[in-house]
């Protein structure tokens, strides 16, 4: 189990006084990734591995639609859990980047992430 992050990305109260965790593993894999995905490469407190290298390889280039699809599935199969992963990109009308990620884990579930 992991901390539970609300939309925003804080931390979730469990009602109670303290941090709530999240509800499954298929649910913390989920979270896992999209932190992942999101998390541009170097600002992990932690490890500065982690991430996308959104800036130089993502933002203001002319987008090659096969490298970017490869960048976000290797940051999602790099999650502990997910055995397979595939991504829908699409580009909405005010030009961001957005998509879906369905995952798979070892527990055989299917999770979908929205990407943007």
């Amino acid at each position: 189990m992991d901390l539970l992050l609300t939309n925003e990305w804080d931390l979730m109260d469990d009602g109670g006084g303290g941090i709530a965790l999240t509800p499954s593993f298929a649910y913390s894999v989920a979270q896992k990734t999209a932190n992942e995905i999101k998390l541009f490469k170097g600002e992990g407190w932690y490890d500065r591995s982690q991430g996308v290298s959104h800036f130089q390889d993502i933002l203001g280039v002319n987008p090659n639609w096969g490298y970017i699809r490869t960048l976000l599935l290797g940051c999602a199969l790099g999650i502990d859990g997910v055995t397979d992963a595939t991504i829908d990109l699409y580009v909405n009308d005010k030009r961001q980047l957005g998509g879906n990620i369905f995952i798979l884990t070892q527990e055989g579930e299917i999770n979908v992430q929205y990407i943007n």
